[in-house]
């Protein structure tokens, strides 16, 4: 429908009846409003379209527009929450909505703004406009009231520019019509806010216009609240006051209308309240806040004038609300001090209104306030003004008075009108008469807290007794709160704050220095403390008052400060701690010296029993140092007391601490008690018991304690006796009693024992013991013990086991332990069990020890019944790591793991808390170490086993320290029961370290267990360790003393037990076999193989004593008089498993069966090998050594074999390489093989081949049988063991490779036969290196990590990355030689490794050319050595003696016989070179190869084999491998004497290649003259066309232990080479691994890094003369003429580049094989003392050196000599060698400068003696260059 159509249709509408329907709410819709839009535009005043229409007039608008507003209001209030909320979002987006949704609200809103739009157009006069006004105002509240404020905004806006329109025309009648067009207004908030202020009109006009400009004032605030915009602009806020502003208007509008005033204020108030909390400057928040408290204290006065009913209070706590926000607003950074002082100032006047509880309040405030910015003066002065009204108000008054000490502290200029200390002492006494509320108490503590705080970091007030004074005085008041009022939670709270008041106090306190001046002023916080219940504070000032004490040299101020400490202490009860026996001690200290007067002494000592009595009385006494001290000074004071005065003291003191005196006293060792003091403590406590069971048991303490003193065992006899004849009365029917006199019976009987060493007392002992369980066995387990009861029980136990267990009478020990492990079964209580598994255990591993397993494991079975009632984990972990072990050695290894992994590690702690003593406690811990170490060890994890051991002689050695040595003549038990276990856990370290090879540490170990067991008086328990040290001796190379010792053993092993005989045999069979008396050790071995079948015999008789009426008869069996009745298979089947008896058969039968193999007896060796086979138990080891004498017994067989046949005969003396033909000819030879083309190498016997064949495959098996040994003996077994496989291993497949034909695939290749022979060198220095890391690491071992050990799996090298980690892992510059000798000494082993090549081995029998030529002379190894020995030997003494030469005959005879050993050796090294290398030597020469010239002497290489062969045509010329043609181009141009010798040496080894390889030809027929000729030919022409180049090359020696001592870089063929050495491959490749070496290949010094140490030993004082200028001049830290500590010896290696040393020695002296160890860097070190890098055999052990422990150190560059060099020559080499380097003067650049290896060999020739002394000093590590 059209407007048109609408309008015509409306025409009849008036505006009567617009109003009328804007009256009623259900009439308002969009017809209306679109109905009235119309009518109003149709009907406009101003153009009259239609006379008959009705007529609009201004007041027609101004009626319909109240009746709209009416209806609105009407229709709003009955909407719903849910509809207003709707209604409000549709205000903000009303142009998306649907006009059919809109509610009637919206409708009668748009009606009353059209109404309003046309009552301005209509607007005539000021009236009209007014009425506009009024309405707009009007419209605007509604839409405000209904928070509503879009809209709104522009309303206000319209209606502001009305107000200014409307205050300009005001005078005038008629307004202008443009004035009052509408132009388009800037809508927003910033605009809106500029209408707050509307021009001020005279008086006279306010009383029409005023109200209505508030109200839109206030509209106009309320619509910018509601907009949610940041808040008012800083420049808005402070115009609110101006003339134009809303205050100023509210002022003049109401002048007499005092409620209407106030009501606009308080909207005005609330409205700038809400602005101050959306504001987001401070600074304008503070403002609006000021503001609105000033229109607050305006409402307040008025009101009060008013008179009206009015709730001042509510309006008053307004107001403190609102001030403290403005309080915590305030701060420096955001509101200045200046605008603070302003704003601040207008409400002075205002204030005066308030109650003076509230003036006070903000006065507080106030000077809060003005102190947060530092406005002391005049926050001093609101404090006045507070004070000054506070006078009633004691609260306040406290307040304004501690505020006033907080402005003290920060201005002491500040006067204030009363004296502090003195009021606050009055306010005191009126808070005792009325008690101080609990939130002014909280009020209180926080403001002395924040005093308190200030008071620690002021530097203007320092007068800590005035800050003492008021926390006396407060303590007193916060002393009247009452507590019994309080709730929970308050009085925590409160003691909390309280405890934080007296810390700070606390802290006052510590400043003074004379603290004891003041003890009146502590007693109020000390009152305070206790009310509270609190105990730190009294803690503190007493311990305080300690350390003041402690620090004081007064010695009368120190005795009052400790007076009081202790004072403080017994008040408040606080002597059951640490802290109080310091304070005793400290007080004892002090009063008591040997000065005084005897009564003087007593006093102090009555004084301080006095206070022990406290201290015993109120707690458990444990272990305690500072008591141990106390207790030690009473008993040293006791000593100057005579007896009578000791006994007044003692009567005095409690029963309790009369047992802790006795129970210390007995402990001499460690409280030096008297032995005086100790009987009469003991005779004081037996005499006040009167309980008769008491009494026996101090009785057998006693006799416990003075067990190994000979001075106290009559005593000890006596009083036992004595108690003896009083249980004789007593203890028929109580069992107590009789377990008492039992006891006391055994420990007479062990005391006479130890007298004199007679059986019969300790027969007597079991039987009383037997009888004792005989008899009450039934009733006993109904009595209940105390710990100390079980104690004394067990103490006797360990004692008796500790005397017989060194006796070695093994069957006493036995059936004690069997007896007593019925006793606690008898006396079974859950708290008993534990016992039971211990002697259980006990008793399973010493059945264990004699090999009877079944035994063992009936025991281990009883015991595991009562781990199930054991709760105690010391007994449990005891029980668990001996099964295991048990388990292991029966060859159960994965439950042995599993077993070993429940285990969790105790400590002495652990057994101390279930009541054992320390004795015991110390024995069981390391009795489980030692059982834990050995499973460990069994398993192969020898550096974790030997970690515990370690951790064992630790303890050993505090426990053997000085002090108790000292006193073990006087018979300190604890130390002579540690003896078996000291001696045994020695001998596991021996073990160990034994089997990594390290034959010095074991002997050490085994020495210091010898040591201690020759204190004891058994000669079994030393021999038993004495002969263990002469096995170890004997296979180290010491015979004669091993021998000895096995000689003097002889008589005194003819006396003893079948067990040590076998012991003794053992040794003598080691002896023997090292002589190499093969008979003899055969003898010894089978001897021992009887012995075992008589210990089994008599043990037998033994187990079956059960049968016997008597235990002791079935004991006297045993005796040595009897003749032995041997165990056969009959009696035996009910019995016991042997399995570890037996294995140990097994064992000695391997050893037979392996001197009968080198006898020559290869049946019976089978025999005995099959015999061991049936009875060993299938460990590892015995795996292992099976196998091994397995695969010998193989290898014997195969030589026996090679021997049969007269071509392969010879293979044992010929050299052997590997590679031999190249690998690629092998390969097609393969091929054609296959193919059936080609058999011309295949024309030998078929009985050849048969027997090639079958050497082939049993040493086939030999190496696949021995490398599975070795991937599980690296890591388990001992070195000798590894080095056995690998000497298999490596003699088995190079006789493979040998034998293997010409195109036969063989597995066999040089890389893994390199590996094997490499791997095992120094394999004991790796252990004993990683042993040493891991006790660094592990200074406390932890169950998680030994769980982790056994989760781990050991390290094994893998042969397949060998290659890649040692060989391709070297630099390519380098020749890496490696020499190693067979253990028969027959065989030289030489491999040269380099990077990119597989590695070529020779073994190169040292009796070849004896085959050749029968005249020549054999330079066989051990003769070489003795030579080499002889020549050093001879050396060493003379450079020793050479010195004491004065005349000049003897200086000439003394140079000639050194000119001449100097010869001697030149010649062994020629010979050396000549007999054992011979053609083989340019293995040696670092020859650069030319590859096109090499491969034309390779083809001329083919046709000259050819030619020489006679081969046809048709029979390809096999091709050698290019390492070994490469020999005779390293031979060098021939020509020079003995070069023909030299090629002979290789011509045959070619031809014994073709020969093993399957191709047969006759020697005669091989023209050799010929061959060598043509050879040399075509060598010649390879050297002629050859041009030469820088040669930069390395060689590296590997050297293993037997080949070590020779100086091999002084052979001629290594002459002025860059050569070093390293004692394996392994080492070699970890220091190349290490991050400082450059491009993997050297080491840079540079020049200014390093130190030195000259002439520490001030007798060489040629070499001090040679170069202590230059070392000075060089600027070095160093050291000349000095000796250096062990600290300046490791600092000088770790700290810098490089070391110098011109001393004696390798500095051995100086430092330690550990501390170097421990080093994480270590400098280039060179030695130049005499023998510094020796390294000394070890027979079939590794040998030991200095060189090693600077290796392990990471020493990259280490330069010793060999053997004692004499000190000039070697000055003079070190001189050349240290300017050759670039050390002692400038060299060229970097790249042209001398490695020190180069600057070493170029040096020899400078010595007088060239071979003596210059062949000595050698180079272990890698090359090291000078950075210039």
């Amino acid at each position: 429908m059209s407007t048109r159509s609408i309008v015509t249709s409306k025409v009849s509408w008036t505006p009567e009846k617009f109003i009328s329907a804007l009256s009623y709410p259900e009439h308002c819709s969009i017809t209306l409003v679109k109905r009235l839009k119309a009518s109003v535009k149709l009907k406009d005043l101003k153009q009259n379209i239609s006379r008959d229409a009705p007529s609009w007039t201004f007041e027609h608008l101004f009626v319909a527009f109240k009746c709209a507003v009416s209806n609105l209001a009407k229709q709003w209030a009955e909407l719903s929450t849910t509809d207003k909320e709707k209604t409000r979002r549709m205000f903000c987006t009303p142009s998306r909505l649907n006009t059919a949704h809109r509610p009637e609200v919206f409708y009668l809103l748009e009606c009353c703004t059209y109404i309003l739009e046309q009552m301005q157009v209509v607007t005539k006069n000021t009236s009209h406009l007014y009425d506009c006004i009024r309405s707009g105002v009007s419209i605007c509240n509604r839409l405000l009231d209904m928070e509503i404020f879009e809209p709104a905004i522009s309303l206000l806006m319209k209606t502001h520019k009305n107000l200014i329109i409307l205050l300009t025309y005001r005078d005038h009648d008629a307004i202008p019509t443009a004035t009052l067009l509408n132009p388009t207004l800037d809508v927003s908030e910033i605009q809106l806010e500029s209408c707050l202020f509307v021009p001020m009109v005279p008086a006279s006009y306010f009383l029409n216009i005023g109200t209505i400009v508030v109200t839109f004032q206030l509209n106009v605030l309320r619509c910018l609240s509601l907009s949610q915009i940041n808040g008012l602009s800083l420049n808005t806020i402070n115009n609110l006051q101006s003339e134009d502003g809303p205050f100023q208007w509210i002022e003049r509008s109401f002048p007499s209308q005092v409620q209407l005033a106030n009501s606009r204020r308080e909207i005005l108030a609330r409205l700038l309240t809400r602005f101050s909390m959306i504001q987001n400057n401070a600074l304008q928040s503070f403002k609006l806040l000021i503001l609105s408290i000033a229109l607050w204290l305006n409402i307040l006065s008025s009101q009060r004038a008013d008179d009206k009913e009015f709730d001042v209070n509510q309006l008053e706590t307004r107001i403190l609300q609102l001030f403290s926000k403005v309080v915590q607003l305030c701060k420096s950074e955001d509101i200045e001090g200046s605008i603070l002082n302003k704003d601040m100032t207008q409400l002075h006047h205002l204030l005066e209104n308030l109650s003076k509880e509230s003036r006070l309040h903000i006065l507080l405030q106030l000077s809060q306030l003005y102190y947060k910015y530092n406005d002391f003066q005049l926050s001093a002065a609101y404090v006045i003004r507070g004070y000054s009204l506070s006078f009633e108000d004691i609260s306040f008054k406290l307040k304004f008075l501690l505020f006033s000490f907080r402005l003290s502290i920060h201005d002491n200029s500040i006067c204030f009108p009363f004296n502090l200390i003195q009021e606050l002492s009055s306010l005191q006494q009126l808070f005792v008469e009325n008690a101080l509320p609990y939130s002014e108490a909280l009020h209180l503590l926080d403001s002395i807290e924040r005093s308190f705080r200030l008071f620690n970091d002021s530097t203007v007030f320092d007068d800590t007794v005035f800050a003492l004074n008021i926390s006396e005085i407060l303590s007193w008041i916060l002393s009247s709160v009452v507590r019994d009022i309080l709730v929970e939670d308050e009085l925590l709270n409160l003691q909390l704050k309280i405890r934080k008041f007296l810390m700070f106090t606390f802290h006052i306190i510590r400043s003074f220095s004379e603290l004891t001046k003041f003890q009146s002023s502590l007693e109020g916080c000390l009152n305070l403390a206790a009310y509270y219940e609190d105990a730190e504070f009294p803690q503190k000032l007493s311990n305080h008052l300690y350390n003041l004490c402690v620090k004081s040299s007064n010695v009368n101020y120190a005795r009052e400060c400790i007076s009081l400490s202790i004072k403080i202490a017994v008040s408040h009860k606080l002597t059951n701690d640490e802290t109080y026996l310091l304070k005793i001690l400290k007080n004892f200290q002090l009063r008591y010296h040997d000065s005084l007067q005897l009564q003087e002494k007593c006093d102090v000592l009555h004084t301080t029993f006095n206070q022990l009595d406290l201290y015993v009385g109120t707690t458990s006494v444990g272990k305690s140092s500072v008591l141990d001290n106390i207790l030690k000074r009473i008993f040293n004071s006791l000593t100057s007391i005579n007896d009578s005065n000791i006994e007044k003291l003692l009567e005095s003191i409690s029963y309790s601490l009369l047992k802790l005196f006795f129970k210390c006293a007995n402990e001499g060792s460690r409280y030096n008690a008297s032995a005086a003091l100790s009987f009469k403590l003991s005779l004081m406590l037996h005499e006040k018991e009167e309980v008769l069971l008491l009494k026996t048991n101090v009785s057998c303490v006693l006799a416990n304690h003075g067990y190994n003193d000979i001075k106290f065992e009559e005593m000890v006899l006596c009083v036992i006796k004595g108690d003896q004849n009083l249980l004789e009365h007593n203890s028929n029917n109580n069992a107590k009693l009789a377990l008492n006199e039992s006891l006391l019976c055994s420990w007479e009987n062990l005391l006479c024992y130890r007298r004199a060493e007679d059986d019969s007392r300790i027969l007597t002992i079991i039987e009383s013991w037997t009888i004792f369980i005989s008899r009450f066995s039934s009733v006993i387990s109904r009595c209940s013990f105390t710990d100390f009861e079980i104690n004394s029980i067990l103490n006797f136990f360990f004692c008796f086991l500790h005397t017989v267990e060194p006796s070695g009478k093994l069957t006493f020990e036995l059936a004690f332990l069997e007896i007593f492990y019925e006793l606690f079964n008898c006396l079974l209580h859950l708290q008993f069990s534990k016992y039971l598994v211990i002697i259980g255990t006990l008793l399973s591993d010493k059945y264990m020890t004699l090999g009877f397993s079944g035994k063992a494991h009936l025991f281990y079975t009883k015991c595991y019944s009562y781990l199930r009632q054991c709760k105690s984990s010391p007994f449990i972990n005891f029980w668990n790591v001996s099964y295991g072990k048990y388990l292991i050695l029966t060859g159960n290894t994965d439950k042995g793991i599993l077993q070993l992994k429940k285990y969790s590690l105790s400590s002495e702690e652990d057994f101390n808390s279930n009541g054992l003593s320390r004795t015991v406690s110390l024995n069981l811990l390391l009795y489980e170490r030692i059982q834990l170490s050995d499973a460990l060890f069994q398993l192969g994890y020898t550096t974790v086993s030997l970690g515990f051991i370690m951790q064992n002689l630790k303890v050993i050695k505090g426990l053997f320290s000085k002090s108790s040595k000292e006193h073990f003549n006087g018979g300190k038990y604890i130390t002579w029961r540690l003896f078996a276990v000291s001696a045994h856990s020695n001998v596991c370290a021996a073990r160990i370290y034994e089997h990594m090879g390290q034959a010095r540490e074991a002997e050490f170990f085994y020495r210091q267990a010898c040591s201690i067991s020759e204190k004891m008086p058994f000669s079994c328990f030393s021999a038993t360790f004495q002969l263990r040290l002469c096995s170890l001796l004997t296979r180290a190379g010491k015979l004669e003393k091993g021998e000895k010792i096995l000689f003097d053993l002889t008589e005194a092993m003819k006396s003893t037990d079948t067990y040590h005989k076998l012991l003794w045999n053992y040794g003598a069979a080691e002896v023997c076999a090292t002589k190499s008396e093969l008979d003899g050790a055969i003898c010894h071995y089978s001897e021992c193989v009887k012995l075992l079948e008589i210990i089994k015999s008599e043990y037998y008789l033994f187990f079956n004593r059960n049968r016997e009426k008597s235990l002791t008869k079935g004991i006297k069996r045993l005796s040595l008089s009897s003749q032995p009745t041997f165990v056969t298979e009959s009696n035996t089947t009910e019995f016991d498993d042997w399995s570890i008896l037996q294995n140990t058969a097994a064992n000695l039968l391997r050893l037979i069966s392996m001197f009968e193999l080198k006898r020559g007896n290869l049946e019976i060796a089978k025999a005995l090998m099959t015999d061991s086979t049936k009875c060993s138990i299938a460990s590892f080891f015995n795996i292992v050594s099976a196998n091994i004498l397995k695969s010998k017994l193989i290898v014997c067989e195969a030589d026996s074999t090679l021997f049969g046949d007269p071509v392969l005969r010879t293979l044992p003396d010929s050299v052997i390489s590997l590679p031999g033909i190249s690998h690629k000819f092998q390969k097609n030879q393969s091929k054609t093989k296959a193919l059936g083309e080609n058999t011309g190498f295949r024309k030998g016997s078929k009985r050849l081949d048969y027997l090639r064949e079958r050497l082939k495959i049993n040493l086939q098996n030999v190496r696949l049988s021995c490398e599975i040994i070795f991937s599980n003996a690296y890591e388990r077994s001992s070195v000798c063991v590894c080095r056995e496989v690998n000497e298999l291993i490596s003699y088995s497949t190079i006789m493979q490779s040998a034998l293997t034909t010409i195109g036969e695939t063989t597995d066999v290749d040089s890389s893994s036969a390199s590996f094997f022979l490499e791997i095992p060198k120094a394999l004991g220095f790796h252990r004993r290196r990683e042993a040493q890391k891991f006790r660094n690491q592990h200074k406390e071992l932890h169950f998680s990590s030994l769980e982790q050990i056994l989760n781990s799996r050991l390290s094994i090298p893998d042969v397949r990355t060998f290659q890649d980690n040692f060989i391709d892992s070297l630099p390519s510059i380098w020749n890496v030689v490696s020499i190693t000798i067979n253990n028969s000494g027959e065989d030289l082993f030489i491999s040269k490794i380099r990077k990119g090549h597989s590695p070529l081995i020779f073994r190169l029998p040292l009796q070849r050319h004896n085959s050749r030529d029968a005249d020549e002379e054999i330079l066989v190894f051990t003769k070489a050595q003795t030579e080499l020995f002889r020549i050093i030997s001879k050396s060493n003494q003379m450079a020793q003696n050479g010195k004491h030469y004065t005349r000049r005959e003897d200086k000439e005879t003394w140079w000639k016989e050194r000119r001449h050993l100097d010869q001697c050796l030149q010649q062994l090294l020629e010979n050396i070179e000549i007999s054992w290398l011979g053609g083989f030597k340019g293995i040696f020469n670092p020859h650069k190869i030319d590859t096109s010239l090499f491969a034309k002497f390779s083809s001329q290489f083919q046709n000259i084999i050819a030619k020489n062969f006679n081969m046809d045509k048709k029979t390809p010329v096999p091709t050698l491998s290019p390492e070994i043609l490469e020999l005779f181009i390293t031979l060098g141009k021939p020509g020079y004497e003995g070069y023909e010798q030299l090629l002979e040496d290789l011509i045959y080894f070619i031809l014994d290649i073709f020969q093993f390889r399957g191709l047969h030809f006759a020697y005669d027929e091989i023209d050799t003259d010929q061959l060598s000729m043509d050879l040399q030919d075509a060598l010649n022409a390879y050297f002629n066309n050859y041009v030469s180049e820088e040669n930069r090359s390395h060689t590296v020696l590997v050297l293993d232990k037997s080949v070590h001592q020779f100086p091999w870089e002084s052979l001629p063929c290594l002459n002025r080479q860059s050569v070093s050495r390293v004692p394996s491959l392994s080492i070699l490749r970890d220091i190349l691994s290490q991050s400082f070496v450059v491009n993997g290949e050297y080491v840079e010094v540079r020049k200014e890094a390093g130190s030195y140490i000259l002439n520490p030993s001030l007798d060489l004082k040629h070499t001090q003369e040679m170069f202590e200028h230059k070392l000075v001049e060089g600027g070095w830290k160093g050291l000349i003429a000095s000796q250096p500590s062990n600290r300046d010896f490791i600092k000088m290696l770790s700290g810098n580049d490089f070391f110098l040393y011109f001393g004696h020695g390798g500095g051995e002296q100086y430092t330690t094989s550990y501390d170097l160890a421990t080093l994480k860097r270590c400098a280039v070190t060179i030695l130049m003392g005499c023998s510094s890098g020796a390294l000394y055999e070890c027979g079939s052990f590794e040998p030991w050196g200095t060189p090693l422990d600077y290796l392990s150190a990471g020493c990259p560059t280490l330069v010793a000599n060999l053997w004692d060099v004499t000190d000039k020559d070697i000055d003079r080499f070190s001189l050349k060698m240290l300017e050759s380097w670039g050390l002692f003067e400038n060299k060229a650049p970097f790249v042209n400068s001398t490695s020190i290896c180069t600057a070493v060999s170029e040096s020899r020739s400078c010595c007088h003696l060239r071979y003596l002394n210059g062949a000595a000093p050698v180079i272990y590590g890698i090359p090291a260059y000078i950075i210039p």
